[in-house]
């Protein structure tokens, strides 16, 4: 009895496995498995997205404020150099007024001294140089050590960026 139950039950498993709804059902099964596993991909996929995108925005937030942080660095060094260049011209201004002031103590240039030679010329020592003479020396003077302070300020600004360790 045993074995004719089992023999019609595989008898029923296969008339059943042969039918085309079975194949058209387990194809539908293994469809709907196929769409199941790719759904789970798909959320594994949005999710390593969604942590990527979230390493990428700190990742940015550390640049911004490493960037911040170099460039309050840098300018307040070029703030240091600007003072010492500022103090430099205030310093080269305060010599420049008292040489003028001084200027006052030497005689002006005749308007009808004219001399042939320099040998002859009352104004071409430094000791006896015209006033008008004298005023303009001083001042391109002046003006050639305040471009020499601006010039130690430029050099000292490059060699503080160029030297910095976030170049």
């Amino acid at each position: 009895m045993v074995g004719t139950a089992f023999t019609s039950l595989v008898g029923v498993v296969v008339s059943l496995l042969l039918s085309p709804k079975v194949w058209i059902a387990l194809a539908f099964a293994g469809l709907l498995a196929f769409c199941g596993l790719q759904q789970v991909r798909i959320a594994n996929a949005h999710a390593e997205l969604a942590w990527l995108k979230e390493q990428y925005a700190e990742a940015a937030r550390q640049a911004e404020a490493d960037a911040r942080a170099t460039e309050r660095k840098w300018q307040e060094q070029a703030d240091q150099t600007a003072k010492v260049k500022d103090e430099a011209i205030l310093n080269i201004n305060a010599r420049l007024d008292d040489a003028l002031g001084e200027l006052r103590n030497r005689p002006a240039r005749p308007a009808s001294d004219v001399p042939r030679t320099a040998s002859t010329c009352k104004g071409a020592t430094g000791a006896g140089i015209y006033a008008e003479d004298a005023g303009l020396l001083i001042r391109e003077a002046a003006r050639a050590d305040k471009l020499r302070a601006a010039l130690a300020a430029c050099y000292s600004q490059y060699d503080t960026l160029i030297m910095s360790p976030n170049r």
